[in-house]
């Protein structure tokens, strides 16, 4: 089930966005960012666990989609695709922008699968890799 975030999942998300960055909790300040009228957060809950998440700020006219992780022993599930199918329903009029690195290729065939396309590459922005720029919206749709 994907719905949103709550603060009891604070934890839950930081644990799995520790997985994801060293230093996410300090980074991205979940626990206030669940009451921001501009962020999104959104979870996947399995067997009353979460098991994945997706954060995003809302812009009026752009969604910067920050961050988004499912846990190893759910993945190809389709549970990142629940989560970036969600926030596109959200969009409407909206575009969605990511970046990813060049490397992560089971991201890239994600957001691929999702109707994201490639506008831009930031060279050398990753220690090991160039970082892919994505859009989605009702702009970049083909």
């Amino acid at each position: 089930m994907i719905r949103k975030a709550i603060k009891s999942d604070v934890n839950a998300i930081n644990k799995l966005g520790g997985k994801l960055h060293n230093n996410f909790e300090s980074t991205y300040h979940i626990e206030s960012e669940i009451d921001s009228s501009i962020a999104i957060v959104m979870v996947a809950e399995e067997n009353n666990s979460v098991v994945g998440y997706l954060y995003a700020l809302d812009f009026e006219d752009n969604i910067d989609l920050l961050s988004i992780y499912v846990d190893e022993e759910y993945r190809l599930n389709h549970i990142g695709y629940k989560l970036l199918n969600e926030l596109q329903k959200k969009c409407k009029d909206e575009t969605i922008t990511l970046e990813v690195s060049s490397t992560n290729i089971g991201a890239l065939t994600l957001y691929k699968k999702c109707n994201f396309k490639e506008v831009g590459i930031r060279k050398k922005y990753y220690k090991d890799s160039d970082a892919i720029i994505m859009k989605w919206g009702y702009k970049w749709k083909i």
